[in-house]
């Protein structure tokens, strides 16, 4: 049954530095601080959304929006434009004519917030084109690709799917190398490659059921794809599948580009697997209710460290030690990290 949502103006956003009872649900990191964008649930309980700033294991500002009922839910994937140092965060809610959704975007320089994007039905993950510089947003519902300026924050063009809603396009990934996007589609089993010139799909990927989160490998032009039957390894001039990685139930998590390996969870563990694809590392991460579920790309090149979320927690991970750990009592659900 739907559940009726009521949003305020976008001027409720407000940053807050004091309330530090949240809890993660995507992760956006940025390239010129150590500081960690959470997105998070607030401690009034379902009826409020909010977007952290983190930095250390500190909480130093707060975006927060409360809504008339339970719950608003945000994508699965945060983009960070580095061109402007701007973060993109997509969020839905029911509203009296059903699904309805925006895209936040903060400025991640001085941590204020720009503007709320408006126009979505289910905007479910955004992925920064440094090459283009525009930051594609996904839209679920429409099965469509928004393609905004990070100049002007305007919609400059969009990129119909075809697959409709059933087929549950749910995480986006870019190829810098080969000027791609690669677009999951869980319910239909397929991977779309995008060309980012053209904004045309140049090809479909069967993958086996339920494939999710992605992350590239530039050092080796490696696309990693995360699904029901392993790890698929794609070389990305060609996407020729070079290699299955057997992690039944494992999510991509990141590429350390300072190590050269990339993060995988598997059951209650993190993996890492080296340019050869062998296991070479394991992270113990013991969750009260079963494994982690972190997303992709939540590696900060600044101090060469890996963050990841899981249930009421983040963890900072080197190699295969945890570091650091902030707590986060309200828990968290089903994550993302971007």
């Amino acid at each position: 049954m739907a559940v009726l949502l009521i949003l305020v103006s976008p001027s409720a956003l407000a940053a807050d530095a004091t309330n530090t009872n949240a809890s993660p649900s995507n992760i956006a990191l940025k390239s010129i601080s150590p500081e960690v964008f959470v997105t998070s649930g607030c401690s009034n309980g379902f009826y409020c959304a909010a977007l952290n700033v983190v930095n250390g294991t500190k909480i130093v500002a707060r975006f927060s929006q409360t809504f008339g009922r339970c719950c608003p839910d945000f994508g699965y994937k945060l983009a960070y434009a580095n061109d402007v140092h701007e973060i993109f965060v997509p969020i839905s809610w029911y509203g009296s004519d059903g699904l309805v959704g925006s895209v936040w975007v903060v400025d991640a320089s001085s941590n204020t917030f720009i503007e709320n994007l408006t126009g979505f039905r289910q905007p479910i993950a955004s992925q920064y084109d440094p090459v283009n510089q525009v930051v594609y947003v996904l839209d679920s519902y429409t099965d469509n690709i928004s393609i905004i300026s990070t100049e002007t924050l305007k919609v400059t063009g969009t990129i119909s799917l075809h697959g409709g809603p059933d087929s549950l396009a749910s995480y986006m990934t870019f190829d810098p190398i080969n000027k791609e996007l690669y677009v999951s589609n869980r319910n239909a089993s397929d991977v779309l490659v995008i060309n980012a010139s053209t904004n045309k799909v140049i090809e479909k990927i069967s993958t086996g059921t339920y494939p999710y989160q992605m992350a590239f490998d530039p050092a080796n032009d490696y696309m990693y794809i995360a699904s029901s039957v392993g790890l698929l390894v794609l070389a990305g001039n060609g996407n020729k599948l070079v290699h299955v990685i057997k992690n039944d139930g494992g999510y991509v998590l990141a590429y350390d580009s300072g190590n050269r390996d990339m993060y995988s969870t598997g059951g209650s563990n993190i993996l890492l697997f080296n340019s050869t694809n062998k296991l070479v590392g394991i992270v113990g991460v013991e969750c009260s209710k079963g494994p982690c579920y972190p997303g992709s790309e939540g590696y900060d090149q600044t101090d060469r460290s890996m963050w990841i979320s899981c249930e009421k927690f983040v963890l900072i991970v080197r190699g295969t030690t945890i570091e650091k750990l902030i707590n986060f009592p309200n828990g968290v659900g089903a994550l993302a990290v971007s």
